[in-house]
């Protein structure tokens, strides 16, 4: 009886040892499955982070080069649009003619909204991060600020002189219907109604100058049809003298002189539209070397 409980305690014991081994080692196999599981999943979601990354690297850059592309072609066509605009100036200088202006949509895009640092590293992630890429970075940047500013200061310098030229314009329009009045009324006044020659010349410039006047070059055709003949006329026949002709010559000549203020400012809008259209030409040409690499990538 004895011997059976000891021989009994003995296999409970090892029972009980059996028993707690096999739990321990079933909890941790566990514990080991649901460690791997963890990190498995870490992994899967580093993994898909990493990718996610890239994703939105490629992204940028796609947009990045989409957007570049759009603005080579936009600061082309500005550049051309600049120098046919000069042209058309030249040809027809008191004529008022539009400047043909390509939406700049996306310039200020590229200028206003875009976060440098962010394309930046999407960019060196790309081409790496040494001297040539953050130069090549750099320029297209640049190119992109240079480029915005050519534009904002077309669109300032064409305004103001506009409303410059447009001013002097109505100023010689004025100062010719008050000189054409004076002339108008040689007939009455006393020391010039009975200088036949003169009412007879004046009479035949007003002839030869509504003949010739057009809607499109008016203010060329009063200078040279109407206020240089008179001038000319004047100054010939000697009749400076007499004062009310003395004073038509000086009204006469204050016609010449906002004629070529108005002259001078033309050309001084046709030159800096010129040098508008270089500087857009040049900054595009920057553009189109910086960015090549990127213009290149296949998506």
């Amino acid at each position: 009886m004895i011997l059976f409980l000891c021989i009994d305690i003995q296999f409970f014991s090892i029972s009980l040892w059996q028993d707690l081994l096999t739990g321990t080692i079933g909890a941790f196999l566990g514990f080991l499955g649901a460690y791997f599981i963890f990190i498995r999943g870490i992994k899967n979601d580093r993994k898909k982070e990493r990718q996610r990354f890239k994703d939105e690297q490629l992204d940028k850059l796609k947009y990045f080069s989409i957007l570049t592309e759009n603005i080579i072609k936009i600061s082309k066509k500005q550049s051309e649009n600049y120098i046919l605009y000069v042209n058309k100036i030249k040809l027809k200088p008191f004529e008022h003619h539009l400047l043909g202006n390509i939406t700049n949509n996306d310039i200020k895009r590229a200028t206003n909204k875009l976060n440098l640092e962010e394309y930046y590293l999407a960019y060196i992630s790309r081409f790496g991060n040494d001297k040539n890429t953050i130069k090549e970075y750099k320029d297209i940047i640049s190119s992109f600020d240079y480029i915005d500013t050519i534009y904002d200061e077309a669109v300032r310098i064409l305004k103001e002189k506009l409303e410059k030229i447009y001013q002097m314009k109505v100023n010689l329009n004025s100062a010719f219907v008050k000189v054409c009045d004076a002339c108008g009324q040689t007939i009455y006044i006393e020391n010039v109604k009975d200088q036949e020659e003169v009412l007879e010349f004046f009479n035949t410039t007003f002839k030869i100058f509504f003949e010739c006047k057009t809607v499109s070059d008016g203010f060329i055709t009063q200078k040279e049809k109407f206020i240089e003949p008179i001038m000319q006329f004047l100054i010939e026949k000697n009749y400076l003298g007499i004062p009310y002709l003395n004073k038509i010559f000086f009204q006469l000549k204050e016609c010449t002189i906002i004629y070529d203020d108005i002259i001078f400012d033309v050309n001084d809008l046709c030159e800096a539209f010129r040098v508008f259209a270089d500087q857009m030409k040049d900054a595009n040409n920057t553009l189109i070397e910086s960015s090549k690499r990127l213009i290149k990538i296949e998506f």
